[in-house]
């Protein structure tokens, strides 16, 4: 009895107040948005100068953005094209046979007389390059830490003392201040380990040994080794492609 179903009167009346609610409903959302979209108007016409203030100013930005990255992106790649160019040059077939002479100089005399130490002051050249950031700091560390470091370490007495006799500290200071820059601001996870100053100055000296085969090929390195009494051309060892980070 308490189950049994409306009637059809019943029914229809019911689905007519629904759709008098639904409808009502509508026409007040419809009110509303109307409402405030004239809001929204009149608030822009009102404060229409200040956006349009705003708007130029987020044009500008957007604008100064785009010309900062631009100028980030143009310094990048000059910077590593700028790499390239010492590399090559470092690697040149006359700069290979100019180190192998250094090398053995340094090698007979700490502080030798009529150095031809152009390797030194191509790398002086290069350290004031890096310094200001005309190359990247990152791919010359990977590719030049051997060699510079050693070669100032190596060279640092014959600095010294051309300092003193030409009264000038200016020599050669880049390349101090970029081998001391490379120890203490290392680019590999893996740094230096610390050796002693005997065990440092054997480094070098194995490391000017190097320098002095530059360019001798395998077979001549096996005949100079099987007959000390056979002079051949300085000269070099393989240089390992260049790595980046």
């Amino acid at each position: 009895m308490s189950n049994q179903p409306p009637i059809p009167s019943q029914q229809a009346t019911t689905i007519s107040e629904g759709k008098e609610s639904t409808g009502a409903q509508k026409t007040e959302l419809r009110s509303r948005l109307r409402g405030s979209m004239r809001i929204s108007w009149r608030w822009l016409y009102k404060h229409h100068e200040v956006l349009t203030v705003i708007a130029s100013w987020a044009g500008v930005i957007a604008a100064i953005s785009l010309v900062v990255w631009q100028n980030k992106v143009a310094r990048d790649t000059a910077s590593q094209q700028n790499f390239m160019q010492f590399y090559q040059q470092w690697e040149s077939d006359g700069m290979q046979e100019r180190r192998a002479r250094l090398a053995a100089a340094l090698l007979a005399n700490p502080v030798p007389k009529d150095l031809d130490d152009s390797p030194l002051v191509f790398l002086e050249t290069l350290s004031k390059a890096t310094s200001d950031e005309s190359t990247d700091y990152d791919l010359v560390w990977t590719t030049f830490y051997y060699d510079l470091t050693n070669y100032w370490a190596a060279a640092k007495s014959y600095a010294l003392e051309t300092r003193k006799s030409e009264k000038c500290e200016c020599i050669f200071e880049e390349l101090e201040k970029m081998s001391k820059r490379f120890v203490e601001k290392p680019v590999s996870k893996h740094p230096k380990q610390q050796r002693s100053p005997e065990e440092e100055q054997e480094s070098v000296k194995r490391f000017l040994n190097w320098e002095v085969n530059r360019r001798l090929t395998q077979s001549e390195l096996n005949t100079r080794d099987s007959n000390k009494d056979v002079s051949s051309p300085a000269p070099s060892r393989v240089t390992p492609p260049i790595t980046n980070k």
